[in-house]
C-alpha cells in the first residue's frame, strides 16, 4: 500500500513538471535564429584600419597609404587618385627619436556628410618631402627649424572637401571651412550615431544653427553665420608646440544647442569643459566632475535625442558610462551591455551582458525590449551598419545577422544570419557593409558573396553607389 501511495505521489509530480514546461515553452520567447549558411570570404592584399559608407552607398576605408575606395565589381580597395599620399619624410637612423615622432601617428579624420559629401582632414608637417641623407640627421633638424620659421609651425591640418563626385584641392583646415562655412553647416550638421560615436581625435567638427565649431588640436574655434570668428586655446601650454616632445590633444565636442558644446580633452591629462559662444569670444568653465575615468583609454562620447551622455572607454574591455548628476556611472550596474546603436525613434541599443539573451532595447521612457540574438563562441563586439531606413546588419564575430522592419513591439526582427570562415583564426570587429554588386565588405579588409537567393532579402531598397 504505502509503495502504491509512492508510485502515485511521483506520478502526479512528474505530471505537474511536465505541464509547467509545455506552459514555459509555449510563453518563452522564439528560439534566436542560428546561421543558415557559411560564407567563405577573400582577403585584399590592401587594408586600412576604419571603413565608411557614404550616404550614397559607396565605401571609404582609411588605409596607411591614403584613402580608399571599393570597387565592388572587382572587390578591390582603390587608391583614390586625387588624393594622393603624403610626400614620405626622411629615413631615420639616429639614436632619438625622430622630430615628427610627436604629431605623425595621428590618423587622417573622414567626416560623412550628406548627398555623398566628406571631409578630409590631415595633419602636415615640414618633414614631409625633404630631401636629406639618411645618416645627416642634425640636417634634418636643421632644415626642419628653419622651414618651421618660415610657416610658424612644424605641423598643420589640411583638408579637402569631397562634392558631387569631385574632391578639392588641399588648403589650410581654416582656409576651407571659412570659404565653405555655409555648405558644411547645410550638409555636416548630423547627431546620426555613427557620425558621432567616434574615438576621439585632434580635429571634430560640429554645427550649432548657423555656428560652425571645430578643433584642430590646438585651438577651438567657432565660426558664426556673420563670418565672426572665435577662438579658445586648449589649456596646454603653446610654447611646447616648438619642442618635438609636443603632442596635440585629441578632443570630442557635444553639441548642446543654443551656442553651447561640452568639450572634452584628452592630452597628458584628460579635462572637460563647457563652453559657450559669447559675442566674439568662447568662454569655457570647467566640469572637472565630468573628466574622463581614471585608468581609461579609446574614449567614446555621444549625447541621444533625449539629452542623456553617454561613454564608452577601455578599461581591461570596453566599458559603456552613463552621465547621471554629473558623474560617470557603469551601466554594467543596470544590467545593460556596450552602447551599440540609437535608432529614429531615440531608442538606445545595447549589446549582450551576462544577463540578456540579445540586444537591449531602451525607449525614452526607459521601458525596456528584448530582441533575441544567437551569440557565436567566442562572441565579438556588436556592431550595427545600415542597409537603408529599413534594413540592418548586425556583425558579432563569425557572423552576420540581417535584420528587418517588423509591425511587433520591438520594430525590428532577425530575418536571416548567415555565418563566415575566414579561413584563419579571426573575427570582424570592425564592421560589416553591403555594396551594390551583392558582396559583404568587412572592416579587416575581406568580402563574400552573397548566395543568388539571398540577394533580394538582403540588398537595399534604394540603388547604391558604388
Amino acid at each position: 500500500m504505502k509503495m502504491w501511495n509512492v508510485w502515485m505521489v511521483g506520478l502526479t509530480v512528474a505530471t505537474w513538471l511536465v505541464a509547467v514546461d509545455v506552459a514555459s515553452q509555449e510563453n518563452a520567447p522564439p528560439k534566436p535564429l542560428e546561421a543558415t549558411e557559411t560564407l567563405s570570404v577573400e582577403w585584399s592584399d590592401k587594408r586600412g584600419y576604419r571603413v565608411f559608407s557614404d550616404t550614397t552607398g559607396s565605401l571609404w576605408q582609411m588605409g596607411s597609404g591614403g584613402l580608399l575606395r571599393w570597387d565592388g565589381k572587382t572587390r578591390t580597395w582603390k587608391e583614390t587618385e586625387t588624393i594622393p599620399s603624403p610626400p614620405p619624410r626622411p629615413q631615420w637612423w639616429a639614436r632619438p627619436s625622430e622630430p615628427w615622432s610627436s604629431w605623425s601617428y595621428h590618423e587622417p579624420r573622414l567626416l560623412v556628410g550628406k548627398n555623398g559629401s566628406l571631409l578630409f582632414v590631415e595633419i602636415r608637417d615640414v618633414y614631409q618631402g625633404m630631401e636629406v641623407e639618411r645618416d645627416n640627421w642634425g640636417k634634418i633638424y636643421d632644415e626642419g627649424r628653419k622651414l618651421a620659421e618660415t610657416r610658424g609651425h612644424f605641423f598643420w591640418a589640411e583638408a579637402r572637401l569631397y562634392r558631387d563626385g569631385k574632391w578639392s584641392e588641399s588648403v589650410a583646415l581654416d582656409d576651407l571651412i571659412t570659404t565653405e562655412r555655409a555648405y558644411l553647416v547645410k550638409n555636416f550638421a548630423s547627431n546620426d550615431f555613427s557620425r558621432q560615436f567616434v574615438p576621439l581625435a585632434f580635429f571634430d567638427l560640429q554645427v550649432s544653427g548657423t555656428d560652425l565649431w571645430w578643433s584642430d588640436g590646438l585651438e577651438m574655434k567657432c565660426l558664426d553665420g556673420e563670418g565672426k570668428l572665435a577662438k579658445w586655446t586648449i589649456p596646454i601650454d603653446l610654447e611646447k608646440v616648438k619642442s618635438r616632445t609636443w603632442h596635440l590633444s585629441v578632443v570630442k565636442l557635444v553639441n548642446l544647442g543654443e551656442g553651447k558644446m561640452r568639450c572634452f580633452v584628452s592630452s597628458r591629462e584628460d579635462h572637460a569643459f563647457l563652453l559657450t559662444r559669447v559675442k566674439d569670444d568662447i568662454q569655457s568653465t570647467p566640469r572637472p566632475d565630468t573628466k574622463f575615468p581614471r585608468y581609461t583609454s579609446g574614449h567614446k562620447v555621444f549625447r541621444a535625442q533625449n539629452g542623456t551622455m553617454w561613454l564608452e572607454a577601455q578599461v581591461s574591455g570596453f566599458v559603456t558610462f552613463a552621465l547621471r548628476d554629473e558623474k560617470w556611472v557603469n551601466v554594467y550596474e543596470e544590467k545593460l551591455g556596450r552602447l551599440i546603436w540609437e535608432d529614429d525613434e531615440g531608442r538606445l541599443w545595447f549589446g549582450m551582458s551576462s544577463v540578456s539573451k540579445g540586444i537591449t532595447i531602451v525607449a525614452k521612457d526607459n521601458t525596456r525590449l528584448l530582441l533575441p540574438m544567437h551569440r557565436p563562441f567566442p562572441p565579438g563586439p556588436i556592431i550595427i551598419t545600415m542597409i537603408d531606413k529599413n534594413k540592418l546588419l548586425v556583425t558579432d564575430a563569425k557572423q552576420v545577422s540581417l535584420l528587418v522592419r517588423d509591425e511587433g513591439e520591438i520594430g525590428w526582427v532577425v530575418k536571416d544570419v548567415l555565418g563566415l570562415d575566414f579561413g584563419k583564426p579571426v573575427y570582424e570587429g570592425g564592421g560589416i557593409w553591403l555594396d551594390g554588386h551583392g558582396h559583404l565588405v568587412g572592416a579587416s579588409g575581406w568580402s563574400a558573396k552573397l548566395p543568388e537567393a539571398k540577394l533580394a532579402d538582403w540588398s537595399a531598397a534604394s540603388e547604391p553607389g558604388d
